[in-house]
């Protein structure tokens, strides 16, 4: 069974935490069979050309295969990305990276709010920001919209539970 896009979590009391990761629909081991596999079937028709004389197939559907290999790649490094919401009896933090913390934005407790704001344009998606004293931090702009909305209430949940 694949990852969940939104992992609850309790580390121990007074401290919750909320685990983000984009869906991903393919591993990276499926994704290097997927590309082995095309290349294989591609080379081979960039073959049969170059053998009946028309060799100037054969770079293209190399430069075809390495677009795509790069695609992947860039696909695959975005599905990496995770951000940790973790709420104490004294700051609300969001940590955000690839497969380590690579930064981290913290808010004081106390006047910290959840806002879903609605999009500018129909057809957008919502935003989903933690704000207090001025500054907002989005999170979550890579869930869909029902996990959006639940974090949001997730999130108003847990941030009452540590003020009261």
């Amino acid at each position: 069974m694949g990852l969940r896009m939104v992992d609850y979590g309790h580390v121990e009391m007074g401290r919750r935490y909320i685990v983000l990761r984009p869906n991903s629909s393919l591993s990276t081991r499926q994704a290097m069979f997927f590309l082995a596999g095309i290349s294989v079937v591609s080379i081979s028709i960039a073959m049969v050309f170059f053998f009946m004389g028309l060799w100037v197939v054969l770079p293209f559907s190399g430069m075809e295969l390495l677009a795509l290999g790069c695609c992947l790649w860039l696909t695959m490094k975005k599905c990496n990305v995770q951000e940790v919401i973790t709420i104490t009896d004294k700051a609300a933090s969001v940590q955000r990276g690839l497969n380590e913390m690579e930064e981290e934005e913290e808010l004081p407790m106390g006047w910290v709010q959840v806002e879903l704001n609605k999009p500018l344009h129909r057809g957008y998606p919502t935003s989903l920001t933690i704000g207090s004293h001025g500054k907002r931090i989005e999170v979550g702009r890579f869930l869909v919209e029902s996990e959006r909305k639940k974090l949001a209430k997730q999130l108003i949940k847990m941030l009452q539970v540590s003020t009261l």
